[in-house]
This record gives C-alpha cells, structure tokens and sequence, in this order.
C-alpha cells in the first residue's frame, strides 16, 4: 500500500496468471478490495483472465512504465530493502530465505518508517503490534493491561487512527522539503552574466535566480559557458555549398547530379511540403471522446513548448480547434482500430542493394509531417497545452498507423521502378553503371516532385560505392553488419569452459 508502506511479500514457485490471481484474491479477503492495483507489463499482469478477475472485483489497473522504475518507486525501493534483508539471513543462519520472509516482513511492518514518522503495521492496524520488544517489555513491567469495554476500544482506535494520519501527512511533506533540498544542491543553475569586474581576480556575477541577486566570485569559480551551435542544417545552406558535398566524385558525375538537384528546386525546399496521394485517417469506432486537461509543465521546458506550437501554427502544421476530443496520441490508440498494410521487409531490401556499384541513399525531410489528416482525424487529433487548444493539420509522430500509412504512400509513389526500394522514408536507388543510376535518380526525383514530397539533403547519399542502410554496410557486391554492432562479439574471450560457451551464443 503506498499510503501506509505497508509491504507483503509471498513466494512462489510460478508467476502464471491463474497462480497470480489466488494469492490476490488471498490478499483481498484479508485487506478487503483496492481500488487501485498497479503491476508492471509482465504476460501474467496483461493477460485476459487477470483483467476479467480485477473487471469483475471493480478494481482499476494502472500499468508502470516500462524500463522507468520511477512510476513504482517505493515499490522498487522495497525490493532494494527487501534483497538485503533476505541475504542477510541467509549468509548469517545457513537457511532458505523461504524460511526467513515472514520473520522478516514482520520486521519491516513494524519497524517505524522514517517517511511516515510511524511503523506500517500502526497505520493499518491502529495499534502498535504486539512484536519480540514489546513482549520484552511486557516481562521486564510484568504488568497487565486493564480490561477495556468494546465501545472505548473502538472508540480509541478511531482516534488513534486519526492522529496517526495527521501525523504521518505532516511528517511526510517534511521529510519530502527535505529530500528536495539535498537534491536541489547538485541540480544546475545558470548560466549567468559577469556584470563588473572589480580586479584581476574578483568578479561581480549577476545571479537573478538565487537569493542572492549579486555575487562576488573569484576567477577560479567562473568557468565559460559554451553554447553549442544548432546541427540542423537547412536544404538551401547546403545547395549553396553543394560540391563540397560531392568531393568524393569525380567532376564529369558530380555536374550531373548538380544538374538533378537544380532541375527540382521544390523537391528541396526547407519546408516541408503535403503530399496530395493520399491522407491519413484515424478510425476509432463507436469510441467515446476522450478529455484531459493540460498538465502542469515545468517553467523551463514550456517556453520550449510554446516555441515548438508557435512553429506548428506558423507552418501550418496544427490550427486552433473546436473538438471534444483533447488527449495524448497513447490514448488515441488504444481505440485505434489498427491498419494492416505490411512493412518491406529489410532483408530483402538490403540483399537488393548489395550486388550494386553506385547507390544513392535519399531520406525525406519530417515525413509524417507530409501526410495531411482527413477532416475526422483531424478533429481527433485535437491536443491541449497550458496556452493553447490546437488539433494537427498533418500526421504526427506517435500516431498508431503511421507508419504503414507512409510505407502505403511509397508504394504509390515508388511502384514500378525496379532499382529502387522505400523502408518507410528510406528511399534507395541502386545501379550498375553510371547511365542507368543518373536515369533512375532522375525518375526518383521526377516520382516525388510529382507527389509534392521534399527530401532532406542533410541525410541524402549521391551515388556511392558503399552506404549505411538499414543498420547494414550495403553496396560494391557485399552486404556487412556495421562494426559497432559486432565489437561486442569480436572482443569477447574466446569460451574456455561450458558457463562461458553458453554465455557467448547467447550473446551471438
């Protein structure tokens, strides 16, 4: 329970859902039903029979993020506190830790938790547990508690109970000041500006965030702040300086592709254009709309959000909206009714582009953003931030069926040309002689102008011997896995006994 931090733990031989589900249904007759269960993403957790049991007990399942052990972290904390205690007791009595979990539970349930101010057990049960101190105590007193009627017992757990609550609140939000004091020590806080300088050595620094709106600082407290440049680099930044990016050709090849690119300026626009194939649509069925309101953002990431929907809006790409819907694109699709069209597969892809003496690898500039919405998807799409009520003109990225709705729009663009293969927006053009590769960039390029598309010439490959693609080196006959994937491999101990050998083929 996260509000008392009272644990239980239960070993088990198998964690299959039907064996989950009686130790909780165990758990429930003792405490009585949660309302609230939270698990991770484990099968057992997410499978049918374990939704229809918590479906039918009324009980709502919250799923944690997977690898963010943050959105159960006292549980996780637990585990940490749980692991020592069991090794402990194994190392100091020889025993099974089977043996030792419910001598050990019991330790922690009334041992007084430093967050709460009281044990567990006190804040469950209203009492203090009758545990090895308190019987030590009871001997060493050797007295016995005076009968109490039911109705003043009853009566003195309630209130108990009460100011053990109270209690517990307060100290908890103290030791949380706490716990963010020591934390904002270490947190970054700047940069600043020098204001004056005073000597050789001495500095005024002006420091507007603290306390403290000035300070004197010696030299060797000041350190420069480096801003690092943008490394976007825009499509007409590189046309101006087009050849330096085509030094490795010889000049006779590298004039022809110059003359490509200058013959379809649109393809290379630094916007991104809206593709008039097809647009995407989002299908949800008889699904309710779903509402959220804008969550609170922090003071330094939202004028990073504001300057992010001031492009959306300048651009075209999102407009104020009117819709009853107004939600993260997660919920969205889980009421997505899912788009089957098929991805290329990548081993045929590569294998294609293997036997080839020049390849061209291309990439389109923010490609989901040029796919329009239909009018419905659009009002689905609708999302809110703390200033502004927006729904995308475009798809966006996140969205259930985009990709296959991008890998649909390739194939209609892309069909019938034989040297080329489309993995979503890595496009490849691929030849044997220099004739033939020009002719089929130039059909490329002719396919994509058509179909109002824009390339990103940052990420585009002109008729090279050997490219990246797909995570593989591809290109002058041969096909190889890229050196950083198999560095692991190449460096690993040759295996000299069966732990090892087993070790190293799974690893491989």
């Amino acid at each position: 329970c996260t509000a008392t931090r009272y644990p239980d733990a239960l070993p088990l031989r198998t964690l299959k859902a039907q064996v989950v589900l009686k130790e909780v249904v165990k758990f429930c007759t003792t405490f009585g039903l949660p309302r609230v269960i939270q698990t991770d993403q484990g099968s057992n957790f997410t499978s049918k029979v374990f939704g229809q049991m918590l479906k039918e007990l009324g009980i709502k399942h919250h799923l944690s993020s997977a690898y963010h052990p943050e959105s159960q972290g006292a549980v996780e904390r637990f585990h940490q506190t749980l692991k020592t205690l069991l090794r402990t007791f194994c190392i100091e009595t020889g025993k099974d830790w089977v043996d030792g979990l419910p001598l050990l539970m019991f330790a922690v349930r009334e041992s007084v938790q430093e967050s709460l101010g009281f044990s567990p057990a006190e804040l469950v049960f209203a009492h203090t547990v009758r545990g090895p101190l308190k019987l030590l105590k009871e001997q060493l007193i050797g007295k016995d508690t005076a009968p109490i009627s039911v109705l003043d017992y009853v009566s003195s757990i309630r209130d108990r109970l009460h100011k053990a609550c109270e209690l517990a609140k307060t100290h908890l939000s103290e030791i949380q000041s706490k716990m963010k004091a020591h934390f904002d020590k270490k947190t970054f806080s700047g940069s600043y500006v020098i204001e004056q300088k005073l000597s050789e050595t001495d500095y005024v620094v002006g420091t507007p965030d603290r306390r403290r709106k000035k300070r004197v600082c010696h030299v060797n407290m000041l350190k420069s702040y480096p801003q690092t440049p943008s490394l976007r680099l825009n499509n007409s930044v590189i046309l101006g300086n087009i050849d330096s990016h085509l030094s490795y050709l010889p000049r006779s090849q590298r004039e022809d592709i110059v003359r490509l690119l200058q013959n379809y300026p649109t393809l290379f626009s630094d916007v991104p254009g809206r593709t008039t194939v097809l647009s995407h649509d989002i299908d949800v069925g008889c699904s309710v709309p779903i509402k959220q309101h804008p969550y609170r953002v922090n003071p330094a990431k939202l004028e990073l959000m504001k300057a992010e929907v001031d492009y959306l809006l300048h651009k075209g790409l999102a407009a104020p909206s009117q819709s009853p819907w107004s939600s993260p694109c997660l919920l969205v699709n889980h009421v997505t009714k899912p788009d089957s069209f098929p991805l290329s597969r990548m081993e045929d892809c590569v294998d294609k582009v293997g036997a080839s003496k020049f390849v061209t690898k291309l990439d389109l500039l923010k490609v989901y953003w040029q796919v329009s919405l239909t009018a419905r998807a659009c009002e689905i799409s609708a999302f809110v931030t703390p200033d502004n009520f927006l729904q995308y003109n475009c798809m966006a990225f996140g969205m259930r069926n985009a990709p296959a709705t991008f890998q649909r729009l390739m194939q209609k663009v892309l069909s019938g040309l034989g040297y080329c293969e489309a993995y979503l927006d890595d496009i490849v053009v691929y030849s044997h002689n220099w004739e033939d590769h020009i002719r089929g960039v130039e059909n490329v390029f002719s396919r994509l102008n058509d179909a109002k598309l824009t390339m990103n010439l940052a990420k585009c490959e002109f008729a090279k011997a050997v490219v990246t693609y797909l995570g593989k080196k591809v290109g002058q006959g041969c096909v190889r896995p890229l050196s950083a994937n198999v560095v692991a491999i190449v460096e690993f101990p040759a295996p000299i006994t069966k732990c090892q050998l087993r070790r190293f083929l799974v690893m491989a």
